[in-house]
């Protein structure tokens, strides 16, 4: 059985680990796949000196970054609107090796920077929601009553050229229709739709495949990986991160407007949260943070008061974000992924729903990732 260790790929920093030899010994690669506008690999883009790539859960496009590339005198330049670019990500260990795609990405807007050793070029990155993203209407667009949303998802995406999806069926079907004005893009509708299924936003993965699938709470999926400070999880994390519970904006003073048509006013309910227990309450703070929310659907004066009380409770609910680095491997991590995180000498240990991955490496050598999780409260 393996005990408690101090490891670190790099000497000068130590990671919180356990004997084990998937970390004892690791080496780090990346390889960048040139492929078509259609997905297929033709080359390999040799040269990248150097790339960060960054994936946030609540953006609509959720993947971009950039990269450097040095070429060799002579070597020609890609023709980069017509390639897209496909990281590949290496850990070779003792018991074995591993790799696996961190997203296909259009590269735009190359910059040439020119010095006595030569030409270094800069380029961006954007995931393949770019293209629905810039995919605009240029008329009113609806989607009738009765329409299967789902099959009206894939129905938009393929329009669009791209066919690699692993959209999950749904029977659910639209009630009413729903138009959207001319210049609006074709990922807005897309999102607009799965927003009404209560689906996940639209999102690519590490193949380039479009994905979508019912938004299950962060509570009830299962655990991706567990970065642990004693040694035994399967996550390896600098011991340096940081903790914050932002309560500025956490309202103690709830005001709730329900529907109304014009044969009478509005009902309204007003609550506020006095507990003395809680850190953000009017007793505590000395002070009112109000908020109003309008249009609610409420049959009676009775069920806006539970409302109100309810949304209070749920808003004074402050879940804690933390700031970590740890290493890319051995189980690779997306965004919305959960992990348990503890750390015994700060007191924590919670469950936690990755927001923000922001990854730097891109070729031979140490990788770094960083990530900003967000408790997930019972």
């Amino acid at each position: 059985m393996s005990s408690p260790l101090w490891v670190a790929t790099d000497p000068n920093r130590t990671l919180v680990s356990s004997v084990d030899p998937l970390v004892v010994s690791r080496a780090e690669s990346w390889r960048w796949d040139i492929l078509t506008i259609d997905d297929a690999p033709t080359a390999t883009l040799d040269g990248v000196s150097g790339a960060s790539l960054n994936f946030t859960a609540g953006a609509a496009m959720r993947g971009g970054g950039s990269l450097s590339w040095a070429p060799m005198p002579g070597q020609a330049r890609p023709d980069w609107p017509r390639i897209r670019l496909q990281p590949w990500y290496r850990l070779d260990t003792l018991v074995g090796s591993m790799e696996w795609p961190l997203g296909v990405f259009l590269p735009v807007t190359p910059t040439e920077k020119w010095t006595d050793e030569g030409v270094q070029i800069d380029v961006d990155l954007y995931d393949k929601t770019l293209v629905l993203d810039q995919d605009h209407t240029t008329q009113t667009t609806g989607v009738q009553k009765g329409s299967n949303v789902t099959d009206a998802v894939r129905s938009i995406i393929t329009a669009a050229g791209e066919d690699k999806l692993a959209i999950i069926d749904s029977a659910e079907t639209l009630a009413t229709a729903i138009v959207w004005e001319p210049d609006t893009s074709r990922l807005t509708i897309v999102n607009d739709l799965l927003k009404a299924i209560n689906y996940t936003p639209l999102w690519c993965d590490g193949y380039g495949t479009f994905r979508a699938e019912p938004a299950v709470p962060a509570a009830q999926r299962g655990v991706r990986r567990f970065f642990k400070g004693d040694g035994t999880g399967d996550g390896l994390y600098a011991p340096d991160f940081s903790q914050t519970r932002d309560l500025f904006e956490v309202p103690n003073v709830l005001k709730l407007v329900a529907k109304a048509d014009s044969s009478a006013p509005a009902r309204t309910s007003v609550v506020s949260n006095d507990d003395p227990a809680s850190p953000t309450s009017t007793v505590n703070l000395g002070r009112v943070i109000s908020r109003q929310e309008t249009d609610v659907d409420a049959t009676s004066q009775a069920v806006l008061d539970e409302k109100a009380a309810a949304r209070l409770r749920e808003l004074s609910r402050v879940s804690a974000e933390l700031d970590v680095e740890c290493a890319l491997g051995p189980i690779p991590l997306d965004v919305r992924d959960v992990v348990a995180f503890t750390s015994p000498g700060a007191g924590i240990d919670v469950l936690a729903e990755v927001q923000k991955i922001s990854i730097k490496g891109g070729t031979t050598g140490d990788s770094t990732m960083n990530i900003t999780i967000t408790e997930v409260l019972p």
